[in-house]
């Protein structure tokens, strides 16, 4: 017996009711056909990435599949949301020539009606900031100590004390 199962996955579309006799009916979308896919390892989290994998969709909404595909979709649509759900679909695949219709109703990704305001930083470097240039020296930095102490001067400027190396080892 073959174990692989083909995928009919419908997406892009949506369930609708028809006007003429309520009859729910699959509209717009496209499918694609993912043939030999293994039974055994067929899981939600698999199948939601087939389907992404389609259109590079964001948002998937619900995953349904039509248990018999001579059953129209009022009587044949189960929905799949669990792996307990999968192992239903694979059994009507097995009793439909190994071959299952899956349809995805999508969500639409929300439109943001109003786009937020940037918010705009003027920053000054420190010597505009401080009006006076002696005062730099009561201005803190960010990783030097407070209290240096006297000591060798680095190329950059920087004290270091004479007993500690300048990559940090003691």
């Amino acid at each position: 017996m073959n174990d692989n199962i083909t995928l009919v996955l419908h997406h892009g579309g949506r369930f609708t009711p028809r006007a003429s006799d309520g009859k729910v009916e699959y509209i717009g979308g496209e499918f694609d056909v993912w043939e030999d896919i293994s039974a055994d390892c067929l899981n939600a989290f698999i199948l939601y990435d087939l389907v992404k994998a389609c259109k590079k969709y964001s948002n998937i909404g619900e995953c349904f599949w039509l248990i018999d595909k001579d059953l129209d979709f009022n009587h044949g649509l189960r929905s799949c949301t669990t792996d307990g759900d999968i192992l239903h679909l694979v059994r009507d695949a097995f009793e439909n020539e190994n071959e299952i219709n899956v349809y995805f109703h999508h969500e639409v990704d929300p439109i943001l009606e109003e786009v937020p305001q940037m918010l705009y930083l003027e920053c000054y470097p420190i010597r505009k900031a401080v009006e006076n240039v002696d005062d730099l020296d009561d201005v803190p930095v960010a990783g030097h100590e407070e209290d240096v102490g006297a000591g060798e001067q680095t190329d950059a400027g920087e004290q270091m004390d004479a007993g500690k190396q300048r990559d940090g080892d003691e």
